[in-house]
């Protein structure tokens, strides 16, 4: 299969005055897309046995999923800061507006961890709380965050997710939110045992435990093939991030808190 470059006409050569805006919303999702996926396909099974990710050794125990988790976080944050960091109103508006249209191109891709990433980011106090901004997405704009909204809804146990998981994984690429996983195999560690009372191996715990990690490693072996855009990565591993209560900050001071009467 050949690898397809993003790297096109349309994108200006980038030097130290990177502007991650002159790249279309398609690029950045796959740019995102390609760093994400490289974490995930070195994930080892073994990270996924014995809730080693939330154990108390777990920065030796499962490195990689931790990579993983801190790079959905650093995603969500990043999109959180850049809306909060744009004082013009207008100028905010169409930002908001574009980090949706990404998590449209998210989907397209096959990104479902992304698209969650977004939803994540969007549905923070900190950028829920704009009303003037969302006020000025168009009617299609909300529609499609609606949408992306449903499809990583959490309710019926990802149901929604699992059934995009299952169709998209079975035609291409599909990178899948790991946390979804993670639950399973939480909720399998925590209500059943290692073993029967009769002291026999629970095959029937190590069967289901052995389905959702073989999931995990069929996604991994997938292919997705673009070229690196290697500005982007450097900009986006270096991006500055917010803390949660700075970007609470900045939100206050771009739209103040309606006084009590």
């Amino acid at each position: 299969q050949s690898k397809r470059s993003v790297v096109n006409a349309r994108m200006p050569v980038l030097g130290s005055s990177f502007d991650w805006l002159e790249l279309s919303d398609k690029a950045v999702a796959e740019q995102i897309t390609l760093l994400e996926f490289q974490l995930f396909k070195m994930i080892p099974a073994h990270e996924l046995l014995g809730k080693a990710w939330s154990a108390k050794d777990k920065a030796t125990r499962a490195p990689n999923v931790l990579k993983m988790i801190a790079f959905f976080n650093g995603t969500s944050s990043w999109f959180i800061t850049e809306v909060v960091r744009v004082s013009s109103l207008k100028a905010r508006a169409k930002l908001l507006a574009r980090v949706v249209a990404i998590g449209k191109a998210f989907a397209a891709l096959g990104n479902l961890s992304s698209v969650m990433a977004v939803v994540a980011a969007l549905k923070t106090t900190e950028i829920k709380r704009l009303k003037r901004t969302w006020a000025r997405l168009s009617p299609q704009d909300l529609e499609d965050f609606e949408s992306l909204v449903a499809l990583v809804n959490i309710k019926k146990n990802y149901g929604n997710m699992r059934k995009a998981v299952a169709q998209i994984g079975s035609q291409g690429f599909c990178l899948p939110y790991l946390g979804m996983f993670l639950s399973d195999l939480t909720f399998l560690e925590d209500g059943n045992a290692d073993k029967l009372e009769n002291g026999l191996i629970n095959f029937k715990k190590w069967r289901s435990v052995g389905a959702v990690i073989g999931l995990i490693e069929r996604h991994q072996k997938l292919e997705f093939a673009r070229s690196a855009h290697l500005t982007f990565a450097a900009y986006f591993t270096k991006a500055e991030r917010y803390t949660e209560e700075r970007s609470y900050e900045e939100s206050k001071k771009l739209e103040r808190p309606a006084k009590a009467a």
